[in-house]
């Protein structure tokens, strides 16, 4: 389940946004579905995010997004590698 970078962009200074954040997490955590925070951008939400026990974070931290794909057929699994 990924949290939105809404509630993750005030977690380093934000009371409030810890709570949010918390209850998202418990939530993936209650129905057994990893949780990842989007929207990293600095080392101080990181560092909240790993306190809080996040299970993955995404953002410009870690990387810049990539280019997406030209077409859908660079998503899509080839029907042979589906018969068994």
């Amino acid at each position: 389940m990924k949290i939105d970078r809404s509630f993750v962009s005030g977690i380093a200074d934000s009371r409030e946004s810890r709570r949010s954040y918390i209850l998202w997490w418990q939530l993936g955590k209650v129905l057994g579905i990893e949780t990842i925070a989007e929207g990293v951008e600095t080392n101080d939400q990181r560092s909240r995010l790993e306190t809080e026990h996040v299970d993955t974070g995404q953002g410009f931290l870690f990387a810049r997004p990539s280019p997406s794909p030209t077409s859908i057929d660079s998503f899509s699994i080839p029907p042979e590698s589906l018969s068994g």
